[in-house]
């Protein structure tokens, strides 16, 4: 499964009030939560780089250069310059491509396929549980690979 689908269902789980599954639901419910938590915590720990790594100077430089333009077009009675629309473009163009990567380097993270066996639950006993936590079937979904039995 994709890194994403696990940490999904993953943060499903962990918001769950149990008191009303049955013992045998609920254990099966904690070996999936078990199971899916090493997923978890590498996508996010892989997010928290992938932020940092984009965050470099050449980032900090554009971004202050782009307020500077900004504040100065911003004032009354100031033209636009040929200097002004060229130094637009290419801070257009950086922070377009500067994005892309970023877009790129996420989906990699999230598409990584991980190999997790998970105990089956009845739908059932799912929707139970989503209906008495006040969740959506947006989250029932995100359960539906361990849906079974």
């Amino acid at each position: 499964m994709k890194t994403l689908v696990a940490y999904n269902a993953y943060m499903v789980l962990k918001g769950l009030k149990m008191n009303e599954a049955s013992e045998e639901t609920l254990g099966k419910l904690w070996e999936n939560m078990l199971a899916l938590a090493p997923a978890s915590e590498e996508l996010e720990k892989s997010e928290k780089l992938a932020k940092e790594s984009l965050e470099d100077d050449e980032l900090k430089k554009m971004r202050e250069r782009a307020q500077r333009l900004q504040e100065r077009m911003s004032k009354k009675n100031v033209e636009e310059t040929a200097e002004d629309i060229k130094e637009s473009e290419e801070l257009r163009r950086y922070f377009e491509d500067h994005n892309k990567k970023g877009e790129e380097f996420f989906n990699r993270i999230h598409e990584k396929e991980v190999k997790i066996t998970l105990k089956k639950i009845k739908v059932t006993e799912l929707m139970k549980l989503m209906k008495i936590n006040g969740k959506t079937l947006g989250d029932l979904e995100k359960l539906r690979i361990m849906i079974g039995e």
